[in-house]
């Protein structure tokens, strides 16, 4: 198990900006999942099954993931990470 340390010099910290790879789809992916929000508010209204919506989704977000250099989307649907 590692440790925590209990204090580290800010210098060695990277930006929280340097740890997305593809701004891109991470930027779509805000915005799919407030679709996908609305869609569980929506679908259950006029009920709508929630595996319907998630499934359009999760078809949305492969697409996306099809177009970025970043995501493998073999691996990914693999389930090798």
């Amino acid at each position: 198990m590692k440790d925590i340390p209990l204090s580290y010099h800010l210098e060695h910290v990277k930006k929280p900006k340097d740890a997305i790879k593809d701004h891109r789809m991470f930027h779509l992916s805000w915005l799919v999942l407030g679709i996908l929000l609305i869609g569980y508010f929506i679908g259950e209204q006029i009920h709508i099954p929630v595996l319907i919506i998630a499934s359009i989704i999760a078809f949305f977000f492969l697409l996306m993931a099809r177009r970025s250099p970043v995501v493998n989307t073999k691996q990914v649907l693999k389930g090798n990470w």
